[in-house]
């Protein structure tokens, strides 16, 4: 178990980026928003921290957060805060997907033996990651010549 210490740093920041908004323009929503999405993403690592597989909460911050921004950003051409928060909004969904692709690769020599392509079967069942209710069945047909 380790600890997601990028993912506390964005949420501090993300929560900090409101505080701010709200001290410099009285602007109450920056506030809201900022506590809210620095919250959430926090609470994302604390999940992340205690199974690295757990990363759905962070993934759906991060990407509304760099969509709300990355419009923003658009709209207005400022790169503070809205390119800032939308770049490392970026950031940390690319380091998500990359956490997420390493944790789902196993090991050569891990797991079921007998594939379909790139599917494991077992027990002459198809078996699909993250659908363990699913089975196909099929039989395996030889030809002789």
């Amino acid at each position: 178990m380790s600890t997601d210490i990028p993912g506390y740093l964005f949420a501090g920041a993300v929560a900090v980026g409101g505080i701010l908004g709200y001290y410099k323009k009285r602007s109450v929503p920056s506030l809201a928003a900022g506590l809210l999405f620095g919250a959430a993403l926090g609470y994302g690592a604390y999940e992340a921290s205690g199974d690295p597989e757990k990363y759905g909460v962070q993934l759906a911050a991060s990407s509304v957060l760099a969509a709300v921004m990355g419009f923003r950003f658009y709209k207005s051409k400022k790169v503070m805060p809205a390119g800032a928060v939308c770049l490392l909004s970026l950031a940390m969904l690319l380091r998500i997907a990359g956490r997420a692709t390493v944790l789902g690769a196993e090991p050569p020599g891990v797991g079921v033996t007998p594939s379909l392509g790139r599917f494991p079967v077992q027990d002459g069942h198809l078996v699909l990651r993250g659908f363990p209710h699913l089975q196909l069945r099929f039989k395996s047909y030889t030809r002789s010549m």
